[in-house]
C-alpha cells in the first residue's frame, strides 16, 4: 500500500528521504563532543585508526605531547577510558586567564629598570 501511494506522489518519497537523512545527520552531530586524549606512547597509525574506528575526527595533534584533540561520540569516549594505551581522556573545555602575574625573578633582579634604560640583552 505504501509503495502504491509513493508511485502516485513521487515527491512524497523525496520528502520522506530528506526527513530521515536530516534526522540522522542531526543525531550524529548532537552525540559528538570534543575531547583531549593522551596516550602512554607516541602517536602513530595505530592510535589514529583507533580514533577513526570510533567514528571520530582528529582536529589537532600536539607537537611535543602524546595528545590528540578529537571529536567523537560520548559512548566512544567511555570506551577509550578502558583502553590500556590511553593515559587520559577529558572533555576539551575552553579556559580563560583571569589575570597574569609577573614572574618572581623579574622584580627581584629589577629587570624593569634595566629594560627601561634600553638594555634588552641583545647586541
Amino acid at each position: 500500500m505504501i509503495k502504491e501511494n509513493l508511485g502516485k506522489k513521487p515527491g512524497t518519497a523525496l520528502v520522506i528521504g530528506l526527513f530521515i537523512f536530516t534526522g540522522q545527520v542531526q543525531a550524529e552531530q548532537v552525540d559528538k563532543e570534543e575531547y583531549l586524549i593522551g596516550f602512554n606512547t607516541a602517536i602513530g597509525e595505530k592510535e589514529v585508526q583507533e580514533v577513526k574506528q570510533a567514528n571520530g575526527e582528529i582536529e589537532h595533534e600536539f607537537k611535543h605531547m602524546n595528545v590528540l584533540e578529537i571529536i567523537i561520540p560520548k559512548q566512544a569516549a567511555n570506551a577509550f577510558e578502558n583502553n590500556p594505551n590511553v593515559k587520559f581522556i577529558e572533555e576539551n573545555e575552553e579556559m580563560e586567564a583571569l589575570e597574569q602575574e609577573v614572574p618572581w625573578g623579574l622584580n627581584r633582579l629589577k629587570a624593569s629598570d634595566v629594560h627601561g634604560d634600553g638594555n634588552t640583552g641583545s647586541m
